[in-house]
């Protein structure tokens, strides 16, 4: 299972995306560290939410379905890079690339959201 890195959950969340049903950041106060679990096993939600200590994880197919347009996924040495485009030109609007495939897509949407193709 891969999900998006904990900063980009976050910056996912400010730039106003609620993908991912499946599995969340959250933050362990035993273990002073951050996880990713399942939305269904996590307990505290309400406590963990209320001290930003829970975010959204989503999957790539996840974030793969938000997307506008077609979209292409390549990988270059050790990077991973996602391509937006239109059907009718082919030509690439918007790339970003990664070396974790998720943060790829997440980094994509953020872009295509800021500059509206996302609503």
């Amino acid at each position: 299972m891969h999900t998006v890195s904990l900063q980009l959950a976050k910056e996912l969340e400010e730039n106003g995306s609620n993908i991912g049903d499946h599995y969340e950041w959250y933050y362990d106060e035993v273990d002073n560290s951050w996880n990713t679990g399942c939305c269904k096993a996590i307990c505290n939600r309400e406590k963990l939410t209320k001290q930003g200590w829970l975010h959204h994880a989503p999957l790539l197919t996840e974030i793969l379905d938000e997307l506008p347009d077609e979209v292409s996924i390549k990988k270059e040495a050790k990077y991973y890079m996602c391509r937006s485009y239109k059907r009718s030109d082919k030509n690439y609007r918007y790339a970003k690339k990664d070396k974790n495939l998720c943060d790829a897509a997440a980094r994509l949407w953020i872009e295509l959201k800021k500059e509206g193709y996302i609503s």
